[in-house]
Parts: structure tokens; sequence; C-alpha cells
């Protein structure tokens, strides 16, 4: 597989591009996930400028090495996983076209 066919973007890359593993002094969000950074733990933060605008985006390590084995991009991982799989790896959630070959697969049996 090549590392576009899973992760592809639409815009144009970033202008300006850093990121570092920081020590939370607080609690923050996960940008992918949307779980809890708590203090201590330590996160991905990234700082870049994209068509003209600064972004910064902070993500725990569950979804950072997710992003970095299976995406070459940075961010939008679980919604890339959503277009091109039919999975949440969040929630577990599948999407309905899974359900139909569930089905197809134990009619075969």
């Amino acid at each position: 597989m090549e590392c576009g066919s899973v992760c592809d973007s639409d815009g144009e890359p970033a202008t300006v591009y850093d990121t570092k593993d920081i020590k939370a002094r607080k609690r923050h969000k996960c940008c992918e996930c949307g779980g809890k950074i708590e203090p201590g733990q330590v996160y991905k933060y990234v700082i870049g400028i994209w068509d003209g605008d600064l972004s910064t985006f902070k993500t725990c390590l569950v979804c950072s090495r997710i992003a970095r084995d299976f995406c070459c991009e940075h961010g939008r991982l679980r919604e890339h996983l959503w277009d091109v799989l039919g999975f949440d790896y969040v929630t577990g959630k599948l999407a309905d076209h899974w359900d139909d070959a569930a089905g197809a697969a134990g009619k075969e049996k």
C-alpha cells in the first residue's frame, strides 16, 4: 500500500511546520480522538501555517503513533480511516456496508 492511499490531502503543504513532544502542564484535548491529555502525559504538539492561517494541534501519543504508522500527513487520521475503511478506531463503529458484508459472509457458510 502506498502512503498516500490511506491519507490524502486536498490542500497545499504547510509553508511553516514544526512538531515536538511536550509534557502537559494542564489538561488538553486530543485533536484526533477527543480524549483527555492529562497533566504529566506527553503529547505531540504541531504548529504550522496552511494557506496563510496559523494552526496548532495537540495529539495524544496513541493517535500520534497510529498516524505515524499509517499516515504520512499530520491530522485527520480518524476521518481518513472512516472515509477509506469505514471504521472509527475510537468508538469501534463500523460503516453500514460492513453490516451488509457480514450478513453476506454468514449466508455463504
